[in-house]
């Protein structure tokens, strides 16, 4: 592994996971740092019980019991008018973001030593 790839994945986890999981001690809290970083990255709140405007284009999110969070992307070319059949779904669920040791735990890859989590 390179210099440049090892340091790189350090400061993505430094600035990155490390903060989000710091910030989310129940899956409440994880909810609500993943809204204050879609906020951050343009994504617009939507109400589920509400109806949808959607623009091509625009990311938007919404969240349910504020414990649940869904986010998603709207193709250019896609409207109200003009519905496309083609979409794609990305997803993640969670209970809560509590890391635990896996029961076999250790590995050592490129003589880095990890842990199973």
């Amino acid at each position: 592994m390179s210099k440049e790839i090892l340091e790189t994945s350090r400061e993505y986890v430094r600035n990155s996971i490390l903060p989000g999981l710091t910030a989310s001690i129940s899956h409440f809290h994880a909810v609500e740092d993943m809204k204050t970083r879609l906020s951050q990255a343009g994504f617009i709140e939507i109400k589920e019980i509400d109806k949808w405007n959607l623009e091509g284009g625009k990311s938007y999110y919404f969240t349910r019991n504020e414990s649940t969070i869904v986010a998603f992307h709207v193709g250019k070319q896609c409207s109200n008018e003009t519905p496309v059949d083609l979409f794609k779904v990305i997803g993640c669920h969670t209970d809560s973001p509590c890391i635990k040791l896996a029961p076999f735990n250790k590995n050592e890859k490129q003589s880095f030593q990890q842990l199973n989590i």
